[in-house]
């Protein structure tokens, strides 16, 4: 493997085209976090339209992930701007200190790019991901925390522990305990920092939501506890009037 890429692929145009088009089953799907956290709700899923998914998928393999970039950044930073054609790129990667986007091309050289100039770049939804680290999936893989060539491997479900233990004995992995775990560990706690973040921006637009409707006034001091663990004010049962706004 070339390692991660860190652009957008359409993955479950790819899954759609292995399932009714190609009949494959026994699927392995090696995506983001997010695209498992899909995967992990489609298999957990009652609808019975999503059967042929069920029955084809076998594994989940998480790739981890602090965001991902669209593919016009090849084309107007790396091809424009430096002048290296798609086809000389071998990998692209996240330095360790998260400042600078690694280039490696097929002749060994290495480039690098400021994360500020790749940011603009980035998908929208990345701005509140809160899983770095692929916990929805039956297995989480990345560069974070292993030795240079090597990668961490993470075991997040029964069904992703007979794979690594069925790897393992047939000698297909390399395994070793020389892991950062420290660098594991900041990365959850970014992960918790950002998912708390999130948490405070719904809270600001329920609030304002229960500014039009005093029904949503519970819920909202609901969370507002749950998040700065102050006590709630009793609420009074009386009716407010057209020229309040309940609170």
């Amino acid at each position: 493997s070339v390692g991660p890429q860190y652009l957008w692929a359409p993955v479950f145009d790819a899954l759609n085209e292995a399932i009714f088009e190609r009949g494959l089953k026994n699927i392995a799907v090696v995506s983001t976090p997010c695209a498992a956290q899909a995967i992990r709700k489609i298999k957990a899923s009652p609808n019975t339209l999503l059967s042929p998914y069920q029955d084809s998928i076998r594994l989940s393999i998480a790739v981890f992930c602090t965001g991902i970039y669209r593919p016009e950044m090849i084309e107007e930073i790396l091809v424009k701007s430096m002048g290296i054609s798609r086809d000389q790129v071998k990998r692209l990667d996240v330095s360790a200190d998260r400042d600078e986007l690694s280039v490696e091309l097929w002749d060994g050289n290495v480039h690098s790019i400021a994360r500020q100039d790749a940011e603009k770049y980035t998908l929208t939804g990345c701005g509140s991901c809160d899983d770095y680290l692929g916990e929805s999936a039956d297995l989480a893989v990345g560069t974070l925390g292993a030795p240079d060539g090597k990668s961490t491997l993470i075991v997040r479900s029964p069904a992703g522990e007979v794979f690594v233990r069925n790897a393992n004995q047939l000698h297909l992995l390399d395994l070793a305990p020389d892991v950062d775990s420290a660098s594991l560990e900041a990365a959850s706690s970014e992960k918790d920092r950002r998912e708390r973040a999130q948490a405070f921006n719904d809270l600001n637009i329920l609030m304002l939501d229960a500014l039009a409707d005093p029904m949503q006034r519970n819920e909202a001091i609901k969370q507002f506890v749950r998040l700065y663990r102050t006590p709630a004010r009793s609420t009074s049962p009386t009716k407010a009037s057209n020229s309040c706004t309940g609170c």
